[in-house]
């Protein structure tokens, strides 16, 4: 896919779990809170009844696209693509 001009895109991936869910990783693996902005701290729930509350963290993914697109059949016949160099030669400027 080519670009007439720049784009830019952003990405945030979001996930979330319970304090009792978060509890059960280790400590190397606890995410960062959206909310805090700090490492996931289990002592910071005290008591049962925090148990249940539902924490925001980002979380690295690896991200891929997938563009679909509809075309009425037969199709018509589409002219020859031009040498790669040709297609690509304006790239990166």
């Amino acid at each position: 896919m080519y670009f007439g001009k720049a784009i830019r895109v952003t990405l945030q991936q979001m996930s979330w779990g319970t304090v009792n869910q978060l509890r059960r990783l280790e400590p190397s693996d606890r995410p960062e809170l959206v909310r805090t902005h700090r490492p996931f701290d289990p002592g910071d729930y005290a008591g049962a009844k925090g148990e249940g509350t539902w924490e925001d963290f980002e979380t690295p993914h690896d991200v891929c696209a997938t563009a679909y697109w509809y075309q009425e059949l037969p199709s018509p016949r589409w002219p020859p693509l031009e040498p790669y160099a040709e297609r690509t030669g304006d790239l990166g400027r």
